[in-house]
């Protein structure tokens, strides 16, 4: 994340950087980096904004124990337009009676 961020003297190179960092990613249980790679990935620094490969690294980092990628994916999933309509259809549906006489 140093070159993404361009800290401690070192020049900021987002793309060369996001490489360095999806390549830690791909270590097993790696959760640091894969959270890393996956706001990377949703934000679009350095790489190609990519929801999907965002999710799907989030994801890998919640499974090996990101606390951060869990709250970020909680964030994500109650934000989600299907999730707010479903819920908001929810909330309203009504029932139709029908009177006779």
């Amino acid at each position: 994340m140093i070159l993404v961020l361009g800290r401690g003297g070192v020049a900021k190179d987002e793309k060369r950087g996001a490489k360095w960092v999806e390549e830690a990613a791909q270590t097993p249980r790696a959760a640091e980096p894969q959270f890393d790679i996956g706001k990377l990935y949703s934000e679009g620094i350095g790489v190609e904004k990519n929801k999907d490969k965002a999710m799907l690294w989030l994801k890998q980092a919640k499974a090996n124990g990101s606390d951060a990628a869990g709250r970020l994916l909680e964030r994500s999933d109650s934000s989600s337009p299907a999730k707010t309509r479903s819920a908001s259809n929810a909330k309203t549906s009504t029932t139709s009676t029908t009177v006779k006489g």
